[in-house]
């Protein structure tokens, strides 16, 4: 079993990022799947999760919702963060005040304010923090294998197209994934950052399985946290 701290934070994670996603009936047996399943599992995958999910409440229609949302949330650093432990009897009625933990304060997909900081107005943080992540996801996915890495590069260059990135976002990316060094400026969009991330998820979830891909991601986040811009610009706000 958990440390009960652990399986605290595994139940948060599930009642606020399914919150106002699905039916609080639906909501209520996530949370009992959690505490039933998934405290005797070392590392909380979302995918594993989700798609046990799906067999217990029946397939949703925003699966690709509820997984970012969840995923946003299992990289918040600070536990209390995620909101109140259903448990406690205290998420109810914090979970009334706030309808949607989607968005709102703690998105950090929407505000990028995981850590409860302010959020730059200015964009300019955002490419050190994204070249940081990625960096981080490159040098990890060496460390597992230099191949795993190359393949990376290429599923990255020829996935471009498809990810409808801005001109300069697309630029960029392609010329990182080209020539292996990272030299983004405010021409990549936050959005196009968004989805560069999300893409490389998806597919070293594929390559080397949820497990080590959650892993991988969240040292990424951890570095990342030490670059001067994450100070307003939190990596957390990437995912």
């Amino acid at each position: 079993m958990l440390d009960p701290l652990e399986a605290s934070r595994r139940r948060r994670i599930v009642y606020h990022g399914l919150r106002g996603r699905l039916t609080d009936p639906e909501v209520a047996a996530a949370v009992r799947l959690c505490d039933r399943e998934f405290t005797a599992e070392p590392v909380f995958s979302v995918q594993k999760f989700v798609a046990r999910l799906a067999q217990v409440v029946g397939p949703a229609r925003n699966t690709g919702e509820l997984f970012a949302s969840l995923t946003r949330l299992r990289m918040v650093a600070n536990t209390d963060a995620i909101g109140p432990d259903p448990s406690a009897g205290e998420a109810r009625d914090a979970g009334h005040a706030r309808q949607d933990t989607g968005r709102g304060t703690r998105d950090t997909g929407s505000n990028g304010n995981g850590h409860g900081r302010p959020v730059a107005a200015s964009s300019e943080g955002w490419p050190e923090v994204f070249a940081a992540v990625v960096e981080e996801v490159a040098r990890g996915l060496t460390r597992v294998n230099p191949r795993v890495a190359d393949a990376a590069f290429a599923f990255l260059g020829e996935r471009l197209p498809r990810l409808k990135l801005t001109p300069g976002g697309q630029a960029e990316v392609a010329a990182w994934a080209a020539n292996r060094t990272a030299a983004f400026t405010a021409r990549t969009a936050k959005p196009d950052m968004h989805a560069v991330i999300h893409a490389l998820y998806v597919w070293t979830c594929q390559e080397v399985g949820p497990i080590d891909a959650d892993k991988l991601f969240a040292r990424a986040v951890r570095e990342a946290d030490r670059v001067p811009s994450a100070a307003q610009c939190p990596p957390q706000g990437l995912l």
